[in-house]
């Protein structure tokens, strides 16, 4: 996807470590918040918190991000 979406740019090393980066702030924040809502609440408000987050995230990429396969390979000619 990564690849789709930088191609022809010369920024796909950047790209792909922005998003590593990303993903690595995003695991270590949940725990922190996640735990900090179970400690303050209960593990049920914890979970619903992450699956709300994760929802959330689906739901951005559902709706705002491109389909990145060529159009060929979608709809291939016979």
């Amino acid at each position: 996807m990564i690849a789709d979406l930088t191609r022809g740019s010369g920024r796909f090393n950047f790209t792909l470590g922005a998003i590593g980066t990303a993903v690595g702030i995003g695991a270590s924040l949940s725990q922190i918040t996640a735990g900090s809502i179970v400690h303050q609440f209960s593990s049920n408000a914890g979970f619903l918190f992450l699956a709300a987050v994760a929802a959330a995230a689906f739901g951005l990429l559902y709706f705002f991000m491109p389909e990145t396969r060529d159009k060929q390979f979608l709809h291939p000619n016979p």
